[in-house]
């Protein structure tokens, strides 16, 4: 488990309705497949194949949000380019004190 670093992964199809097949849709179009916080700053990672991966309209639009307001924003076709961008992060906010949420 990392300390300094939180992910969460959005379900891109929607939410089963029940035994039928079908789902419901998520409210927000081109979120990312990974919301992360990294040492405090923002990270959106959206996953694609290296080979015809495409991006939305929706999900270019949401990148450039996150970067608009400082965030992060990458898309990613490897795990090695996810842990690179995580690592650069750190470095940038190597200022980050832990803290021991242990009592």
């Amino acid at each position: 488990m990392q300390k300094d670093l939180t992910v969460i992964r959005f379900n891109a199809i929607g939410i089963p309705l029940g035994e039928t097949g079908k789902f419901r849709p998520i409210r927000m179009k081109g979120v990312s497949d990974l919301i992360c916080c990294v040492r405090g700053k923002f990270l959106a990672i959206e996953v694609k194949r290296e080979k015809g991966g495409k991006l939305s309209d929706y999900q270019k639009a949401f990148l450039q949000t996150v970067e608009d307001v400082g965030g992060k924003a990458i898309v990613a076709t490897s795990l090695d380019e996810v842990i690179e961008t995580v690592n650069e992060i750190r470095k940038e906010r190597n200022v980050f004190k832990q803290t021991n949420f242990n009592r």
